[in-house]
């Protein structure tokens, strides 16, 4: 029997949707009604619509909801050596906010493009090198991503870690003046190419120095331009209220719409911190402060095994660090270092622990014996120490190593998740089963951030979904000015998902290999299904997204339906 092709809305044909349960991303009741798609947008909807000559799409005993917004993603790194960002795709995301963390792959400067490859692949191993690097900014970057046809759409944020590296190289400490007007210049620059906002990394190189003085002339910046401020913070373990304090205060200075990224309470000791963590922020927005907060559904986070390390370790080219790290004087100085902690946590029976700590990506084949192994195991296997095992692994591939930490509690996370503020951002890639960049263990949040939220969310009921789906699609289009999507309303970009009632799959485990998320049965990006009945198209539909140029607020005043 001849396979059902999936019917394409992003031209002059036409698609009714018939008798799905809309979750329009209001946060209202599900409600069983008829949507009209055509020229890659909602035309009509209501109850009993006319055909009208319009392909009938039977979703009876379907949810039918707008397409998922990632609010943290690393697509970006990935996208050129994947397009298909399957896992993603997979989940029902149609729009990732890329460039996290400080990182993003613009600008690019040719003094330094050698560091910012390095510090690409230290988080990402086996990335960078499929990576021509043949652009320099915003524009350029954008025009190669649209050459490859990504199944997705991104909307991207220029980091401020990439900026430092493009001024002055993957460097710590401050920027002379002279070069820190040609920063600002850079992210000007990037802001008026369309870019969302600025995100920062401030725990991990070469933003460890970084200070609010700093950051604060480059946020009126992005202030003015109606853009967000994304931020890893600089402490998410026994730190973690001064640095949200820290960012609450930069964003009520400077009146930009904040995004702390990720919430969590990082280590055994801050554990049962969450719900202070929280009232601190809805305080910060009773007074004002345009903030929110994103979260993934999962007790571990993913890094590079360098954030465990003292920033200084890892500065400029590999050469630099690998020298360092045979250096026995700067190896013991760093061993030092680690005992006493970095960043907020320890490793200790009381924090983090060398168990805690598992290799989960690498950059060469003789690596991936160690993938899913804990640093304790490697130590015993190579007869070391666990930190002596950590440097002996990043010696070997050449810091291209990341790591699984299981840090947080349940509790905590469970505190955030119920936050109806909150928003979900996977901190994760769009891979591929067959095609990589990534074939070992990574993060289940790669491949089920999404869903795992709806599945917990949905236990609550139907009116708890109907809140959580508001969560990942309207309330975050309007927190970063997607102003055309997020919801099913005429004349809305068709970004759809839709997943039969009574439905769960909350993705894989830890244990399991990976795999992809089993419950959207269809997923549409600007009119076209990548996902129908349950199976990956091959449709690669999606754009890159730019900010409306409409959306400044250099008068001061708050532009209309933002938070």
């Amino acid at each position: 029997m001849r396979e059902e092709e999936a019917p394409d809305a992003s031209g002059r044909s036409e698609v009714l949707l018939r008798g799905g349960l809309v979750l329009d991303g209001s946060g209202s009741p599900a409600r069983r009604e008829d949507v009209r798609l055509g020229s890659g947008r909602v035309l009509e909807r209501g109850e009993a619509l006319a055909v009208r000559g319009a392909r009938v799409v039977d979703l009876s005993g379907e949810y039918l909801a707008p397409g998922f917004v990632d609010v943290h993603s690393h697509s970006d790194i990935t996208v050129l050596a994947n397009p298909g960002l399957e896992s993603k795709a997979m989940q029902g995301v149609t729009t990732e906010v890329v460039g996290n963390c400080g990182e993003s792959l613009f600008p690019v400067s040719a003094l330094h493009r050698d560091e910012l490859a390095a510090f690409v692949e230290q988080f990402f191993p086996r990335v960078a090198s499929r990576l021509r690097w043949d652009w320099n900014d915003l524009a350029s970057w954008s025009n190669r991503v649209a050459e490859a046809r990504p199944a997705l759409n991104l909307a991207p944020l220029v980091g401020h870690g990439t900026l430092r590296i493009a001024t002055v190289g993957l460097r710590n400490g401050p920027i002379p003046n002279d070069r820190a007007a040609e920063l600002a210049a850079s992210l000007d620059r990037a802001l008026a190419q369309g870019a969302f906002g600025l995100s920062t990394g401030l725990a991990y190189s070469p933003e460890l120095e970084t200070t609010s003085d700093d950051l604060e002339p480059l946020l009126e910046r992005v202030a003015r331009a109606g853009g967000v401020y994304a931020t890893h913070l600089r402490d998410e373990g026994t730190g973690g209220p001064v640095s949200v304090e820290a960012a609450l205060l930069l964003a009520g200075r400077t009146r930009v719409r904040l995004e702390i990224s990720h919430l969590k309470c990082f280590g055994r000791r801050t554990w049962g911190s969450m719900p202070g963590l929280l009232r601190r922020i809805a305080r910060a927005r009773a007074d004002g402060v345009r903030v929110h907060a994103d979260m993934y559904p999962y007790e571990a986070g993913e890094t590079a095994l360098t954030a465990l390390f003292p920033g200084w370790l890892f500065e400029g080219r590999w050469e630099e660090a690998e020298a360092r790290l045979r250096d026995p004087v700067a190896r013991r100085r760093a061993g030092e270092e680690v005992e006493h902690g970095v960043r907020g946590w320890t490793i200790g029976p009381n924090d983090l622990r060398w168990e805690d700590v598992v290799v989960s990506a690498v950059a060469t084949r003789g690596g991936e014996r160690f993938l899913g192994r804990n640093l304790s195991e490697i130590g015993r296997e190579l007869g070391l120490g666990p930190f002596e095992a950590a440097v002996d692994l990043l010696l070997r591939e050449r810091g291209g190593v990341s790591v699984l930490l299981f840090g947080m509690a349940p509790d905590d996370v469970r505190a955030v998740e119920r936050d109806p503020t909150a928003f979900v951002g996977s901190d994760g890639i769009g891979n591929s089963l067959s095609l990589g960049p990534f074939d070992g263990p990574i993060h289940p949040r790669n491949y089920g951030a999404f869903p795992r939220f709806l599945a917990d969310l949905g236990r609550e009921g139907s009116l708890a979904l109907s809140a959580a789906v508001r969560r990942v699609t309207a309330l975050p289009c309007d927190h970063f000015g997607l102003a055309d999507r997020g919801s099913v309303e005429v004349g809305k970009v068709a970004d759809l998902v839709s997943w039969p009632r009574g439905a769960h799959d909350a993705g894989p485990e830890y244990a399991e290999r990976p795999r992809y998320s089993r419950l959207l049965s269809s997923v549409w990006v600007n009119g076209v299904p990548v996902v129908w009945r349950g199976r990956l198209t091959g449709e690669r539909p999606g754009r890159v997204l730019t900010r409306p140029a409409d959306r400044s607020e250099a008068s001061g005043a708050r532009p209309p339906g933002t938070d």
